[in-house]
């Protein structure tokens, strides 16, 4: 399990997220849902590690005035495993960010945790840091950086680097040049005072054999033989190896497609290339056809080029009974739900993350519950994939709770999963965390504006 830390951050103050391996995140809109997701964009994306800028890659996200509440001076994003993750990677990181007005949020402070060892950095004019070994759980660990203020934690040493290098990543690697130098630099007073001993004790025994009486010279002491610094994880420092993004507003269809592939997108705009390469007998175009029947929305989904090059553009129909249409002149619903059951049901996403900002926008109630059937399967063994549903839909979450009923009845594998529910109170930005028992019941006690939001649900749907 992950879970992900927000402070001054749009709203949450000093707030703990637990993220299982399915997540549905439920509220009313502006609750801080989308501000969740965007933080874990942020986390996963290399910029944000490369040059310490709050975006994803080469998108801005916002400026400092956008994600920092109420006039505060820095904000903070971090998770902390609760197991030991990939030795390729950090169990534990804290991003503290600062900036001013439209201006893309810089890190200030970074604090981060590999196999015991603590590292903390923080940059102003220079770069500052302080190192600990044998740090305390991962847990305790990241509780206590948190009731620091990052603008008062200076580091006790200076690192050499250069202000191009001040993303974690740059600063990780430049503290572990200059351990290494160091390093080096101690070995070589090492050997040479070995050497000056070994230099000395040969003379004196040469000296013996020549019939000499001098005393066994006393030597001083070597210097203690330095330590490797070892290294740090150089290659993902974000929290989630694999990530796949769709958006809520996805590519609208069109009557064709050229030869040109469109380059990945949140908003699917890449799908109708994905499915134009599909081999007929591929898994993912079996899985595609059975979501297909199951959610009542069509038989298969085919791909027909205009002529016979290579390169000739080509068309998407959508083959529902004995009719094969184009995809604009079927519901919008088919031609929305293929970029997410496309990219979820991909066999090669096995063991990824994938955050779905409400995929059940414009499906009826039956596509709606197959799609929280799909993400159930999905999440089994040795599909293994993780879930943050971003969700509107009862149908989704019923149904998903259906399948752990009747996975705990048969005595099947079982999965984490809850629902983050989030609500405004005052000028902030709460998350209640609404675990699902093993059988797939909601516990007894959930807030009671969780009760509430869906007890008003359920009397506006029955016309009260």
């Amino acid at each position: 399990m992950i879970t992900l830390y927000l402070n001054h951050f749009r709203g949450f103050e000093d707030t703990f997220i637990p993220l299982d391996d399915v997540s549905f995140l439920v509220g009313e809109n502006s609750t801080g849902k989308t501000s969740v997701l965007t933080a874990v964009r942020v986390l996963w994306s290399n910029a944000v590690w490369i040059d310490g800028r709050f975006r994803v890659n080469d998108e801005v996200v916002g400026g400092f005035n956008d994600f920092a509440s109420n006039g505060d001076k820095w904000f903070q994003v971090g998770y902390f495993r609760h197991e030991p993750g990939e030795k390729t990677g950090y169990d534990a990181a804290l991003l503290t960010f600062t900036g001013r007005g439209s201006d893309v949020p810089l890190t200030l402070d970074v604090r981060l945790l590999s196999s015991h060892t603590e590292l903390h950095f923080h940059v102003d004019q220079e770069v500052r840091y302080d190192k600990r070994e044998e740090a305390e759980s991962i847990e305790a660990a990241f509780r206590a950086w948190v009731k620091v203020d990052p603008w008062l934690a200076e580091g006790s040493s200076l690192l050499k680097t250069s202000p191009s290098a001040y993303g974690p990543l740059g600063i990780t690697g430049a503290l572990e040049t200059q351990e290494s130098n160091l390093y080096y630099e101690q070995m070589d007073a090492f050997d040479r005072a070995r050497e000056a001993q070994d230099e000395a004790m040969d003379r004196w025994q040469k000296a013996r054999r020549e019939g000499s009486q001098e005393p066994k010279p006393t030597l001083p002491p070597l210097p203690a033989r330095p330590e490797h610094p070892g290294r740090y994880p150089p290659t993902t420092l974000g929290f989630m190896a694999h990530i796949e993004w769709l958006a809520p507003i996805r590519a609208k269809p069109r009557r064709s497609y050229d030869s040109v592939i469109e380059a990945y997108s949140p908003e699917g705009d890449h799908i109708p290339w994905r499915l134009h390469d599909l081999p007929d007998r591929s898994k993912l175009r079996q899985d595609l056809r059975e979501y297909g029947r199951r959610s009542g929305l069509y038989d298969d989904v085919e791909t027909r080029k205009f002529g016979d090059a290579e390169d000739a553009p080509f068309e998407l129909r959508v083959r529902f009974g004995g009719r094969t249409p184009n995809l604009i002149n079927v519901g919008y619903g088919v031609s929305q739900v293929l970029p997410v059951m496309t990219t979820v049901l991909d066999p090669k996403l096995q063991g990824a993350w994938f955050a779905l900002q409400q995929p059940e926008v414009h499906l009826h109630p039956r596509a709606q519950a197959a799609l929280g059937e799909t993400l159930f399967e999905m999440a089994l063994s040795p599909h293994d994939k993780r879930f943050l549903v971003e969700t509107h839909s009862d149908y989704v979450i019923d149904r998903f709770c259906y399948r752990m009923r009747k996975a705990h009845k048969n005595k099947e594998q079982a999965l984490r999963a809850q629902v983050l529910f989030f609500e405004r109170v005052g000028d902030k930005n709460v998350v209640h965390r609404i675990p699902f028992a093993p059988d797939g019941e909601y516990p007894e006690d959930q807030p009671k504006a969780f009760r509430e939001f869906f007890l008003a649900e359920q009397l506006q749907n029955l016309g009260y």
